[in-house]
C-alpha cells in the first residue's frame, strides 16, 4: 500500500522492463519498473501471447532487483 501513490511513475518516461525472475514464491516473465527503486508491476506471458499483470512490488524492500532496459514504447492492441 505504501507504493500506490507512486503508481503514476509506471506511465512516465522513466519506465524500464526486466526479464523474468523468481523471488521467494513469486515467479514472473517480465516486470515494468520505475527507474528509481520505487515499484515494479510483474507480468505473466500467457500462451495466447497476452501479457497480464500479476503483482505490484515495493522495490524499497527488495535487494538486487534487475535494473532492466529502458522502455521506448508501449502499445495497446485491442482484439
Amino acid at each position: 500500500m505504501q507504493v500506490l501513490p507512486q503508481f503514476k511513475e509506471l506511465i512516465g518516461k522513466n519506465v524500464r522492463v526486466t526479464r523474468g525472475y523468481k523471488y521467494l514464491l513469486l515467479s514472473f516473465d517480465y516486470a515494468l519498473r520505475t527507474n528509481k527503486e520505487i515499484l515494479a508491476l510483474t507480468l505473466i506471458d500467457r500462451i495466447n501471447s497476452d501479457v497480464i499483470p500479476q503483482s505490484l512490488l515495493n522495490l524499497h524492500s527488495m535487494k538486487k532487483f534487475s535494473k532492466g532496459e529502458k522502455v521506448i514504447k508501449i502499445e495497446f492492441k485491442s482484439r
